[in-house]
């Protein structure tokens, strides 16, 4: 009973942290009008992916522990996460394969990207709703198999490969950069790249991890699906809270400390509650290329 308290103080605490975390990134991106770019609107996306999963699905588990609400707000937050995810990785394949054709793809796609995202995630997570989520039935157990290798498995391995080719392109980049003669303009492109390179590092690294944090949940699913929920161990229930925990606390620390831009408004921030005032800091990109996408029409 007391290691069961623990834990739920534990979580309670990490939820806190969760919803802290993610709703200072989205304040500081309509706040600031230089993080308004279309690669970070879909990390806003999926920080109130993030934000359900402290602010609601948290609370729902410590307070209703067998509401079958929690299965739902799982799916939902699991699905509109690899829907996020493809998303983010859409916008760094265009714009590090087809620069030039980046604005006016990612112009057109955005609010359709964001608006399939959520709606398919909601949509397939509540359609169990259809035959009253009764697990024993054959219809059941193949929803699962669908949700779990055609929503998870699959866009995950079309990730995996988009990010391949996004690596390879960069290094085909630097490899021509070498072989140019040295001019203002090559400085320029390899500046570009290099942040392209951090870019893509940053989002592989936020994709992997939420696909690592996500995996006690996804084999306690599956193994459920199969009728063996023996071969689930008991802790991995506790195991799994936590995981989830630090996967949406990760995605914060993350643009904090790894995006440019991010660092940059975090420095200005800070910079202004210690001193009263707002010192101008040089940016290392001040302008904002199609490294970052381009701006969000917003005031």
């Amino acid at each position: 009973m007391a290691e069961n308290s623990i834990v739920d103080a534990l979580i309670t605490i990490l939820s806190v942290l969760v919803v802290l975390a993610n709703v200072t990134i989205c304040l500081l991106v309509i706040t600031n009008k230089s993080l308004r770019t279309y690669t970070n609107g879909f990390l806003v996306s999926l920080a109130i992916s993030d934000i359900l999963l402290g602010g609601v699905l948290f609370p729902v588990i410590l307070t209703i522990p067998d509401s079958p609400a929690s299965g739902y707000l799982i799916s939902v937050i699991l699905l509109s996460g690899v829907a996020n995810h493809c998303c983010i990785t859409f916008d760094r394949f265009i714009a590090v394969c087809y620069p030039f054709s980046y604005s006016y793809l990612i112009e057109k796609y955005f609010m359709k990207m964001l608006l399939t995202a959520w709606v398919v995630a909601v949509a397939f997570s509540l359609l169990p709703l259809c035959w009253d989520t009764d697990q024993t039935l054959t219809i059941h157990e193949v929803y699962i198999f669908v949700e779990i290798v055609g929503f998870i498995f699959l866009p995950y391995l079309l990730i995996i490969i988009a990010y391949c080719l996004i690596f390879k392109k960069l290094r085909e980049h630097f490899k021509l950069l070498k072989e140019t003669a040295v001019s203002i303009t090559r400085r320029e492109q390899a500046r570009r790249l290099s942040s392209e390179a951090k870019v893509a590092k940053v989002c592989l690294i936020l994709i992997a991890t939420f696909a690592l944090c996500w995996l006690p949940i996804i084999y306690m699913t599956s193994a459920m699906a199969v009728g063996r929920p023996e071969i689930v161990p008991l802790v991995l229930l506790t195991v799994s809270k936590f995981t989830l925990a630090m996967s949406s606390l990760i995605n914060p620390l993350l643009y904090s400390f790894k995006k440019e831009d991010f660092r940059s408004a975090m420095k200005k921030v800070f910079t202004r509650n210690a001193n009263g005032q707002v010192y101008p800091t040089v940016q290392r990109n001040q302008v904002l290329t199609v490294r970052e996408g381009t701006q969000l029409d917003v005031p």
